[in-house]
C-alpha cells in the first residue's frame, strides 16, 4: 500500500462483487468474504493526481492478499482550493463564463445541462 502513496498521477480500477448474482450457498461456500469473480464484478475507473486526492483509506482484505477500501474521505478539490486562495465569501456568486464562454442572461441550469 506504500507503493500506491509514492505513485502519481494513479490510475485505479475497483471491483466490487455483484452481490445480487450470487446466491447466498454460494457467499457461504466461498473462501473468503471478500472473495469475488472478477469478471462478473462491477468495475469502474479513478483517476487522482496524487496519493491524496483518491479520497479513500485501504485495508490488507480478509484473504492477505487483496487491497480493499477501508473507508472514504472528502477530498479538496481544486474549487475549494482556490476559495481559500481568495479568502472572500463567494456565497450567491453566479458563473460567468463556461470554457471561457460567456453566459447569456436568459440562460437557465437547465439549458446548460443538455
Amino acid at each position: 500500500m506504500e507503493m500506491l502513496e509514492q505513485q502519481s498521477p494513479l490510475k485505479l480500477t475497483f471491483a466490487r462483487a455483484n452481490t445480487s448474482a450470487q446466491t447466498s450457498a454460494k457467499r457461504m461456500l466461498s473462501s473468503s468474504p471478500l472473495s469475488l469473480e472478477v469478471e462478473s464484478a462491477n468495475k469502474f475507473n479513478v483517476d487522482a493526481p496524487n496519493f491524496e486526492q483518491l479520497g479513500c483509506q485501504f485495508a490488507v482484505g480478509y484473504n492477505g492478499t487483496d487491497i480493499v477500501v477501508k473507508s472514504i474521505t472528502g477530498v479538496e478539490g481544486i474549487f475549494q482550493r482556490q476559495l481559500k486562495d481568495v479568502k472572500k465569501s463567494i456565497i450567491g456568486s453566479f458563473i460567468e463564463s463556461i470554457d471561457g464562454e460567456v453566459i447569456p442572461s436568459y440562460v437557465t441550469p437547465q439549458i446548460i445541462i443538455n
